[in-house]
């Protein structure tokens, strides 16, 4: 996983040490793991979205109320729907500095 985040957000962990983001890994993982995710696809989502979003992302109450809904029974189903609202988050973000930018949209 650490190499899979050093290929894919270079710019995100390009800072840590390797014993820093094999620590960071394995905190993430342990959270991970709180949510009921297991699957090898949903480990490496959830670490997307901390090199992206930050290490405790999960704290936030707008983004880890969603991985805390137990409305949803499934793990995975919660995680592609918080995985959608980030997503659409960075959207929101690259529009607006666009807008402020002056760029046509």
């Amino acid at each position: 996983m650490c190499d899979h985040l050093r290929a894919h957000f270079s710019a995100e962990v390009s800072e840590m040490t390797p014993a820093e983001l094999h620590e960071a890994v394995r905190m993430a993982i342990a959270r991970a793991r709180v949510y009921r995710l297991t699957s090898a696809r949903d480990i490496c989502r959830f670490l997307n979205l901390c090199a992206v979003f930050g290490w405790e992302f999960d704290a936030d109450e707008t983004l880890g109320d969603v991985l805390r809904d137990t409305r949803i029974a499934n793990p995975s189903v919660r995680l592609q729907r918080l995985y959608a609202r980030c997503v659409r988050r960075l959207e929101v973000e690259e529009q607006n500095e666009r807008m402020q930018a002056g760029a046509p949209q």
